[in-house]
Protein backbone atom coordinates (compact mmCIF):
# COMPACT_ATOMS: atom_id res chain seq x y z
CA UNK A 1 0.00 0.00 0.00
CA UNK A 2 1.20 3.33 -0.82
CA UNK A 3 0.20 7.12 0.15
CA UNK A 4 0.76 9.98 2.03
CA UNK A 5 -0.09 11.86 4.98
CA UNK A 6 0.23 14.87 6.84
CA UNK A 7 1.16 15.62 10.68
CA UNK A 8 -1.80 17.23 12.56
CA UNK A 9 -1.72 19.66 15.28
CA UNK A 10 -4.77 20.37 16.91
CA UNK A 11 -5.70 24.41 18.30
CA UNK A 12 -7.68 22.32 20.86
CA UNK A 13 -3.70 20.94 22.27
CA UNK A 14 -2.56 24.16 23.63
CA UNK A 15 -0.69 24.97 26.91
CA UNK A 16 -4.04 25.10 28.25
CA UNK A 17 -4.80 21.28 27.53
CA UNK A 18 -0.68 20.25 29.12
CA UNK A 19 -1.70 22.19 32.23
CA UNK A 20 -4.83 20.29 32.72
CA UNK A 21 -3.04 16.81 32.22
CA UNK A 22 -0.08 18.29 34.21
CA UNK A 23 -2.11 18.28 37.01
CA UNK A 24 -2.25 14.30 38.60
CA UNK A 25 -4.46 13.18 35.48
CA UNK A 26 -2.24 11.29 33.66
CA UNK A 27 -1.58 8.18 35.99
CA UNK A 28 -4.14 6.52 34.05
CA UNK A 29 -5.58 7.43 30.42
CA UNK A 30 -7.09 10.92 30.97
CA UNK A 31 -10.47 12.74 29.28
CA UNK A 32 -10.84 15.92 28.24
CA UNK A 33 -14.15 17.77 28.44
CA UNK A 34 -14.49 19.33 24.85
CA UNK A 35 -17.75 22.27 24.82
CA UNK A 36 -19.28 22.43 21.46
CA UNK A 37 -20.15 25.96 19.89
CA UNK A 38 -22.85 27.09 17.80
CA UNK A 39 -20.88 25.85 14.58
CA UNK A 40 -19.82 22.58 16.26
CA UNK A 41 -16.25 23.55 17.06
CA UNK A 42 -15.25 21.86 20.15
CA UNK A 43 -12.96 24.15 23.00
CA UNK A 44 -11.44 22.51 25.92
CA UNK A 45 -13.53 22.90 28.92
CA UNK A 46 -11.50 20.73 31.13
CA UNK A 47 -10.59 17.36 32.70
CA UNK A 48 -13.22 14.37 33.40
CA UNK A 49 -13.40 14.35 37.09
CA UNK A 50 -15.04 10.81 37.83
CA UNK A 51 -18.62 11.42 38.12
CA UNK A 52 -18.89 14.87 37.24
CA UNK A 53 -21.80 15.26 34.67
CA UNK A 54 -21.64 16.84 31.21
CA UNK A 55 -23.64 19.97 30.51
CA UNK A 56 -25.49 20.85 27.69
CA UNK A 57 -22.69 20.65 24.15
CA UNK A 58 -20.03 19.02 26.55
CA UNK A 59 -18.31 16.17 25.39
CA UNK A 60 -15.93 13.68 26.99
CA UNK A 61 -12.85 12.54 24.40
CA UNK A 62 -10.44 9.51 25.47
CA UNK A 63 -6.61 11.03 24.99
CA UNK A 64 -4.52 8.20 23.44
CA UNK A 65 -0.85 7.38 24.67
CA UNK A 66 1.59 8.49 22.22
CA UNK A 67 5.38 9.14 22.45
CA UNK A 68 5.41 9.58 26.33
CA UNK A 69 2.22 11.78 25.97
CA UNK A 70 -1.49 12.07 25.15
CA UNK A 71 -2.78 12.41 21.64
CA UNK A 72 -6.26 13.72 20.97
CA UNK A 73 -6.93 10.70 18.69
CA UNK A 74 -4.62 10.64 15.85
CA UNK A 75 -1.44 12.89 14.80
CA UNK A 76 -1.47 11.94 11.08
CA UNK A 77 -4.28 11.97 8.20
CA UNK A 78 -3.04 9.49 5.60
CA UNK A 79 -4.27 10.22 1.86
CA UNK A 80 -3.32 8.63 -1.66
CA UNK A 81 0.09 9.56 -3.24
CA UNK A 82 0.37 12.47 -5.03
CA UNK A 83 -3.12 13.60 -3.30
CA UNK A 84 -1.40 16.58 -0.67
CA UNK A 85 -2.44 19.59 -2.66
CA UNK A 86 -6.08 18.45 -2.05
CA UNK A 87 -5.86 18.20 2.02
CA UNK A 88 -3.55 21.68 2.02
CA UNK A 89 -6.80 23.30 2.88
CA UNK A 90 -7.58 21.45 5.98
CA UNK A 91 -8.33 23.47 9.37
CA UNK A 92 -10.86 21.55 11.38
CA UNK A 93 -10.91 17.90 11.72
CA UNK A 94 -14.40 15.90 11.78
CA UNK A 95 -14.55 13.35 14.36
CA UNK A 96 -17.49 10.90 15.85
CA UNK A 97 -17.36 10.45 19.32
CA UNK A 98 -18.69 7.37 20.85
CA UNK A 99 -21.13 7.51 24.53
CA UNK A 100 -17.77 5.99 26.29
CA UNK A 101 -15.64 9.01 24.91
CA UNK A 102 -13.77 6.74 22.23
CA UNK A 103 -13.10 9.31 19.08
CA UNK A 104 -12.46 8.49 15.60
CA UNK A 105 -11.16 10.91 12.94
CA UNK A 106 -13.50 10.92 9.88
CA UNK A 107 -11.98 13.71 7.63
CA UNK A 108 -11.27 17.01 7.19
CA UNK A 109 -12.37 20.66 6.35
CA UNK A 110 -11.07 23.73 5.05
CA UNK A 111 -11.53 27.16 7.02
CA UNK A 112 -15.45 27.65 6.32
CA UNK A 113 -15.74 24.01 7.59
CA UNK A 114 -16.58 22.63 4.39
CA UNK A 115 -15.72 18.71 4.03
CA UNK A 116 -12.94 18.44 1.86
CA UNK A 117 -13.40 15.05 -0.46
CA UNK A 118 -11.09 12.49 -0.51
CA UNK A 119 -11.93 11.91 -4.44
CA UNK A 120 -11.19 14.59 -7.01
Amino acid sequence: MQGNFMRLNYRVWNNQTAQILDRGLAAKRPYLVVRLDAQGVAQVAGADQSGTPLQGSEIKIELTPKDGGWMLVSDAWFFLEGDAKRWDAAKYGEFRVMPGGQALLVGLADAQRQPISATP
